[in-house]
C-alpha cells in the first residue's frame, strides 16, 4: 500500500533536531515522526547527533503541524498527484 501524502525532511536545514527539541516529533499527533542517531556511536559512549525520520509515513494525514512547528523550515508535505 502506497502512502497518500509524502513528507521530505531537508537534511541541509535540519541539522541538529536535538537542539530545536524535536518540536516536530512532539507536535504529530499520529506519531509517525521519530529521531534516531545518525551513527552508531562506539561503545560506552553517548550518541551525538540525531536525525529526524517518518516512521509511519502510511498513517500522515498531512495535517500540516509538523511543518507548522519547524523552526528551520526543513518538513515539505507532498500531496499526491490526481
Amino acid at each position: 500500500m502506497q502512502p497518500r501524502v509524502k513528507i521530505k525532511i531537508k537534511r541541509k536545514l535540519c541539522t541538529d533536531p536535538l537542539a530545536c527539541g524535536f518540536p516536530c516529533v512532539k507536535a504529530c499527533p499520529y506519531h509517525l515522526l521519530a529521531y534516531t542517531q545518525k551513527k552508531t556511536p562506539p561503545a560506552g559512549e553517548e550518541p551525538k547527533e540525531f536525525k529526524i525520520i517518518v516512521a509511519f509515513p502510511i498513517l500522515c494525514n498531512a495535517c500540516g503541524k509538523c511543518v507548522e512547528v519547524c523552526p528551520n523550515n526543513a518538513i515539505k508535505i507532498i500531496l499526491p498527484s490526481t
